[in-house]
């Protein structure tokens, strides 16, 4: 095995795991600095990142593929999604933005999709809404503090 083989391997492990305890939630009662430490939801926010950014701006995905809009923060709307429609690897998933802004939760959602995106990058695909753009943003929110 290689060593690049070996980081896949340990990134994969830790992402499903991730993925595992944030679908197991029941509501999200407490902060996401009480589920993850700091270092790691700067790693998934950092492996998601690179992983974007070598997207092209213009997705060209082949059917079949189900299409998601507006959750909004609703963690729990995109669980009984889940439930619904199944899951990922199964499914080809793309997420139309609006991920945040209404709901309690949107930290946990975005970190959920981001762990998703992070094990199964060619089967889900996330696009910005306008939720996503700080003037939306900002004036609904005070920001989000990480602790260390």
């Amino acid at each position: 095995m290689t060593w690049q083989a070996m980081i896949q391997s340990v990134q994969n492990g830790w992402i499903v795991v991730s993925i595992d305890f944030l679908v197991s939630l029941k509501t999200p009662q407490t902060t996401i600095n009480s589920l993850f430490p700091s270092a790691e939801i700067i790693s998934i926010l950092r492996l998601t990142e690179s992983i974007l950014m070598e997207e092209n701006s213009l997705l060209e995905v082949e059917a079949p593929i189900k299409i998601i809009g507006d959750l909004h923060a609703d963690f729990e709307n995109l669980k009984t999604i889940f439930d619904l429609i199944g899951r990922v690897p199964k499914e080809k998933m793309m997420f139309l933005g609006n991920y945040v802004n209404m709901g309690a939760s949107g930290i946990e959602l975005v970190v959920l999709l981001f762990c998703l995106k992070i094990r199964y990058k060619d089967r889900i695909f996330l696009l910005k809404g306008n939720h996503e753009t700080p003037a939306v943003y900002k004036g609904r929110n005070q920001g989000i503090k990480l602790s260390k």
